[in-house]
């Protein structure tokens, strides 16, 4: 059975442009204040117009956009404009600026984790099944493998196969799979017009 964690469950703070809510830090005893942390999924309100990313030496990012629009220009030199839906990948060594005001996603990795993200839109009675998505399409979550849900806009059902139970999961909602779970017994139902990101994560130790 996945980790649901709710929005009103979540962990939101300040930083340097904006406010950002910790949806899931591995390992358990990690601290993002400290840096001890293999993986952190976050997501982030950029709300001044011109901002300077915080310094994280030694860690890789992945930036989502998921709502409005935001250029990044790292250490003076690489730009990227970025709308919904779109990603960036870069490193916490860099010096990022970024302009304009948005809501992402983000992936910040350390040492030999990785991960990537994918952004679906989905319409009502749109069903997912979430092995079609699996790291290497394999049901079973291999050891030091994650498999997260954020559900960015709408309602989703989360399901069982063959089971009647089912878990309304609705905006700003966070599922977490562990190592272990077979992801091919879990689909989605989109019951209203809904966007997610969908996030797998290998730690390698």
């Amino acid at each position: 059975m996945p980790e649901i964690i709710r929005k009103q469950n979540q962990k939101t703070s300040q930083w340097s442009g904006g406010t950002t809510t910790e949806l899931f830090l591995y390992p358990p005893d990690g601290s993002y204040a400290d840096r001890n942390f293999q993986f952190r999924l976050s997501s982030a309100d950029c709300e001044d117009a011109e901002s300077v990313f915080t310094s994280l030496p030694g860690v890789r990012r992945i930036l989502m956009v998921l709502d409005g629009k935001i250029t990044l220009c790292h250490d003076g030199k690489r730009k990227v404009t970025l709308e919904p839906g779109d990603q960036d990948h870069f490193t916490g060594d860099e010096t990022t600026r970024s302009t304009g005001g948005c809501v992402d996603f983000n992936l910040m990795m350390k040492g030999n984790t990785e991960g990537n993200l994918l952004y679906r839109k989905l319409q009502p009675g749109k069903k997912v099944q979430l092995e079609d998505f699996s790291v290497k399409r394999k049901p079973d979550l291999p050891d030091g493998c994650y498999f997260a849900v954020y559900v960015v806009k709408g309602k989703m059902t989360l399901s069982k196969s063959h089971k009647v139970d089912k878990t309304i999961v609705k905006a700003n909602d966070f599922c977490m799979f562990r190592e272990g779970e077979n992801l091919g017994n879990w689909e989605m139902k989109s019951e209203e017009d809904s966007e997610v990101v969908l996030a797998q994560i290998i730690c390698k130790g």
